[in-house]
């Protein structure tokens, strides 16, 4: 197994003419058995759905935190537009939450907004 995602939840955003703010972070509990294993959370640079013709400008911020479980308090690095990767030192379960922020390309249109993370663990 090495590294396993086993639950999470979706966070929510707010919008406020071309803002995006975080609501909520979004959840995600990864289970390792083997010390210092990887988890990295991708650059956004891209809306998963939104109202046709809106898109982001550049990346979003990307605020990942391990909250709970044997990892937490472990520190991110990286940059918005490389990554944020946080070493896991202990084995056990623990949950990371990952909040967002940036900027559209235009003034927020009505509809709904969605984001996608892609979170890898090796």
């Amino acid at each position: 197994m090495a590294c396993a995602f086993i639950g999470g939840s979706g966070g929510a955003l707010a919008i406020f003419s071309n803002l995006i703010f975080l609501s909520s972070p979004g959840t995600i509990q990864v289970e390792t058995d083997a010390i210092n294993q990887q988890l990295t959370v991708a650059p956004i640079s891209t809306l998963s759905s939104a109202p046709i013709g809106m898109g982001i400008e550049g990346v979003l911020q990307l605020s990942p935190s391990m909250v709970s479980g044997v990892n937490a308090g472990t520190g991110f690095g990286g940059s918005d537009a490389s990554g944020k990767t946080a070493t896991l030192p202990n084995i056990g379960v623990s949950t990371m939450s990952l909040g967002v922020q940036g900027t559209l390309d235009k003034t927020a249109r009505g509809g709904s907004y969605d984001v996608t993370a892609v979170i890898t663990c090796i």
